[in-house]
């Protein structure tokens, strides 16, 4: 019989490691993210430069991201295997090796620490609001190079249009820096008047300055922008998934563009309406991009990796696809009846005249 041994001391001794490393690698990517960012703020390194750094910035990233995950499942077998021996070597009842097992589970905060935000997630939230930090994360989502990060930069400058043309138009330095870095107050006082406040916002032909009307532009480019992500996500799951037919990549990417929207809508119209009038938009914008993240956050924690738009999708398309073949089936039941009937009907009458 074979027999085998799992050196579990060795294997944490082998996660602390790991994880020492992945400190390390965080380390290299943030100074590889200063230099970018002073490169690109001195305007003195060429284009090729800057791509390098950012190049190599991310491979840190990703590399400390992998080592973090080795690390975390090295440290899962070592004491899943603990366990294990422990269990074997100590017999128990079903009903004691499931009360063990719970209390060995990870615990809330455990879990909750493992789906904290990224620090780029949070720069993301402040501008929304801010539109210096907006400018700062749109760099940042450039720098990743692929089609969603080039998505993600564009919707961040969207986000930054509307208070630099307002900090632009403004009648002074004061209010300009106000509007600039998200601090005037959002003066909305209920629920009621912050919808209004949207609805007004996206109607084009109620903007009566210039400031308005490309703040406006801006807010229906996110909403393109956003619709244009789930395109691209939903293209790459195709590609990637040959029982995916066409009709449902694109129902699925209405779906998906219709919930993120829709979240981001009401977030912030509730968000403005809960906080006071004087709240400036700095922290109303954050605010409503935290509340937005966390629900996403909460439902991948629940179904395991799908947000929000993504169940809603499934689901209806899911629905759609059991209708769709129900009717089929119903229709070739009658179909299958009616030429029954008619075949019947034939032969009936060609006996009349056999």
């Amino acid at each position: 019989m074979a027999e085998f041994k799992v050196d579990t001391v060795q294997l944490q001794n082998y996660a602390s490691q790991i994880s020492a490393l992945q400190g390390n690698l965080d380390a290299v990517a943030l100074k590889l993210g200063g230099m970018q960012l002073g490169s690109i703020l001195r305007i003195k390194a060429s284009t090729a430069l800057v791509g390098k750094i950012a190049d190599c910035k991310w491979a840190a990233v990703n590399q400390s991201n992998n080592l973090g995950k080795l690390a975390r499942g090295l440290e899962d077998v070592a004491e899943l295997y603990t366990g294990c021996e422990k269990n074997l070597s100590d017999p128990k009842t079903q009903t004691q090796a499931d009360a063990i097992a719970a209390e060995n589970a990870p615990s809330f905060w455990e879990q909750l620490i493992d789906h904290r935000p990224s620090w780029q997630e949070i720069v993301k939230w402040i501008g929304k609001g801010c539109a210096p930090v907006g400018i700062v994360s749109a760099i940042i989502s450039f720098s990743e190079g692929n089609p969603k990060g080039i998505i993600s930069g564009l919707k961040a400058i969207c986000s930054a249009t509307g208070p630099i043309t307002k900090a632009v138009s403004a009648g002074g330095w004061s209010d300009g820096l106000m509007n600039l870095f998200g601090f005037s107050a959002q003066g909305v006082g209920g629920l009621s008047e912050s919808w209004n406040k949207w609805l007004n916002g996206m109607n084009l032909g109620k903007q009566t300055t210039t400031a308005g009307k490309v703040g406006t532009v801006a807010k229906w480019g996110g909403y393109v922008l956003t619709a244009l992500g789930n395109v691209v996500d939903n293209v790459e799951e195709y590609n990637g998934d040959v029982s995916m037919t066409v009709g449902r990549a694109v129902g699925e990417t209405i779906v998906e563009t219709g919930v993120d929207i829709g979240l981001s809508i009401g977030a912030g119209v509730l968000i403005a309406a809960a906080l006071p009038a004087t709240a400036p938009a700095i922290v109303v914008g954050a605010a409503a991009a935290g509340v937005v993240w966390a629900a996403n956050e909460v439902c991948e924690w629940i179904t395991g990796g799908d947000d929000l738009g993504e169940v809603v999708a499934n689901a209806v398309c899911d629905g759609v696809e059991a209708v769709g073949n129900f009717v089929g089936d119903a229709v070739d039941t009658i179909a299958e009846g009616a030429s029954a009937a008619w075949n019947g009907i034939c032969n009936w009458a060609g006996g009349l005249f056999a």
